[in-house]
């Protein structure tokens, strides 16, 4: 399936590649190394309660449980290690992260993957039923653009899910 508008970058270890790196993906990459260490050495997130991280998680499956239908096209913008859609095999999976080391776990897991800034998303319009993005946009450094990506590459009536971390609700509990 031809599912990108253009061609990529370059290829490493079979993933696609469409950012250019610079201060903000090596930062971010140096951040998701260390997530991943934890996750080897701890089994745990060292980012985020293990609890706090399964609710949310579970509330975003939910809505996908809701919306989906075998065989939809589903995107996890910023898919990490792929741990949402490893719940979803029914579904044609696809993520984009800019992290090779998340992006290696989550193809481990059966999904289509490729290296690309969320706001330099290289995916044709039209061509996922379901988009999820979680806890990303407020790390982006244009959530505008973002946004009208994930809005170009949504079928017409196609859902898109978007969860954004609450800071103001950890800062009442302190």
């Amino acid at each position: 399936m031809d599912i990108y508008i253009r061609n990529p970058i370059r290829i490493i270890d079979g993933i696609p590649v469409f950012t250019i790196n610079d201060e903000y993906t090596d930062n971010y990459e140096q951040i998701s190394n260390d997530h991943l260490e934890a996750l080897k050495i701890k089994g745990i997130n060292p980012f985020m309660e293990e609890n706090i991280w399964i609710e949310m998680e579970n509330s975003t499956a939910k809505l996908v449980n809701k919306y989906s239908k075998a065989s939809y096209n589903i995107l996890d913008v910023g898919v990490g290690t792929g741990r949402l859609l490893s719940r979803f095999p029914d579904l044609n999976r696809f993520g984009i992260d800019i992290s090779t080391g998340y992006l290696n776990e989550s193809r481990q897991k059966g999904i289509n993957v490729c290296f690309a800034m969320a706001e330099e998303m290289p995916y044709k319009n039209e061509l996922f039923d379901i988009v999820v993005c979680t806890d990303v946009l407020e790390h982006l450094l244009n959530p505008i653009i973002a946004c009208k990506h994930m809005v170009r590459i949504a079928k017409p009536g196609g859902i898109i899910i978007i969860r954004i971390t609450n800071m103001e609700t950890k800062n009442a509990e302190e």
